[in-house]
């Protein structure tokens, strides 16, 4: 099917100072979304941008090229960010079509890996666990007591 679209909005950041260079860079299907560099403090802040990347076909392999970079001498700092999101619009998802990315790559707004949130609640659940194993153990069935 000719003509799809697909929607990207991408979130980021820039920052850098004297002597650092910060580049966010994201190219969808042939299409420049994000072209953005900070160079000493040039053009530092957060931004979300979005586009709309037509006259795709289905079932084809479409590259997207993402780059993040900062670099600082030693009395610089420059840090980055970028997160892409890319969507079908809804009449297209209605009639079963869907976005694959490869393995490893993500396209979710919620976080993929929710490890990190859960790994406290985790060991809490396990230290209750430990502590009731042992109340348990503490006490001696009445018949066996001394």
């Amino acid at each position: 099917m000719p003509g799809a679209s697909v929607n990207v909005i991408a979130s980021g950041s820039l920052s850098s100072d004297i002597g650092a260079t910060s580049t966010d860079f994201l190219r969808v299907a042939g299409a420049t979304i994000v072209n953005a560099t900070s160079v000493g403090g040039n053009n530092n802040g957060a931004f979300t941008t979005s586009a709309i990347v037509s006259s795709l076909y289905t079932n084809v392999d479409y590259l997207i090229e993402m780059t993040v970079f900062a670099f600082a001498n030693p009395s610089g700092t420059a840090t980055t960010f970028l997160d892409p999101y890319l969507f079908l619009d809804q009449n297209l998802v209605d009639l079963g079509y869907s976005i694959m990315t490869s393995p490893g790559i993500g396209n979710s707004l919620a976080s993929a890996t929710p490890l990190p949130a859960t790994l406290p609640l985790f060991a809490t659940g396990l230290g209750v666990i430990g502590l009731l194993a042992r109340r348990r153990n503490g006490k001696a069935p009445a018949a066996l007591a001394a």
